[in-house]
C-alpha cells in the first residue's frame, strides 16, 4: 500500500479549498482577509515608527524631551499619563506645565470650533441672501408682467373713453 494519498483515496471530509458559494460570504471572506493583512501591516509600521521615535527621543536633550512629553501627555487621558510617567526616557515634568498645555489645546479646539461655527453661519447667511435676491428678482419680474398687462388693457379702455367723451 502506498503512503501517497490522493484525492480519490482520501477519507478527509474537508475539501482541499473551501470557497464559500454565497457571493456575499465570498466578499466578506475577502474583506476580512484584506483587513487582517492591512492590520498586520499597520501594526508592523507602527512598531517600526515606535522604534525610530524611541531611538530619536533617546538622542534629544532633556529640555527637548520635556517639551515632547508635555505635548504628548496633553493629549492623553490621566490613566495613559500615569502609564507614560514610568517611561525611562521621560524626564521629571511639573504637572502644572501639562495642565497648561491641556488648557492651550482646549482653547485652540474651542477657537477652531467657534471659527467653524462662524463659517457655517456665514454660509447660511449667504444662502439666505441669495434666496432673498432670487425671490426679489421673481417678484420684480412678476410686477413687470403685471404692469405690462395693466398698461396693455388700460390703453384700449382709455382710448374708448376718449372716443365716447367720458373722462
Amino acid at each position: 500500500m502506498s503512503t501517497k494519498t490522493t484525492l480519490k483515496t482520501s477519507t478527509s471530509l474537508a475539501a482541499p479549498t473551501a470557497v464559500p458559494a454565497n457571493p456575499a460570504a465570498r466578499i466578506i471572506a475577502a474583506v476580512s482577509t484584506q483587513a487582517i493583512k492591512s492590520d498586520a501591516a499597520r501594526r508592523a509600521s507602527d512598531a517600526a515608527l515606535a522604534r525610530g521615535l524611541l531611538a530619536w527621543l533617546a538622542q534629544q536633550p532633556d529640555t527637548a524631551r520635556e517639551d515632547i512629553f508635555v505635548a504628548i501627555e496633553a493629549t492623553l487621558s490621566p490613566s495613559e499619563c500615569r502609564k507614560l510617567a514610568t517611561h525611562p526616557l521621560r524626564p521629571q515634568i511639573d504637572p502644572a506645565r501639562i495642565d497648561a498645555a491641556r488648557e492651550d489645546l482646549a482653547l485652540a479646539e474651542e477657537q477652531a470650533r467657534a471659527e467653524k461655527q462662524r463659517a457655517v453661519e456665514g454660509a447660511k447667511r449667504q444662502r439666505e441672501e441669495a434666496r432673498r435676491a432670487r425671490q426679489d428678482e421673481k417678484d420684480a419680474a412678476e410686477r413687470a408682467r403685471y404692469e405690462a398687462l395693466r398698461a396693455k388693457f388700460e390703453a384700449p379702455a382709455a382710448a374708448a373713453n376718449d372716443v365716447f367723451g367720458a373722462d
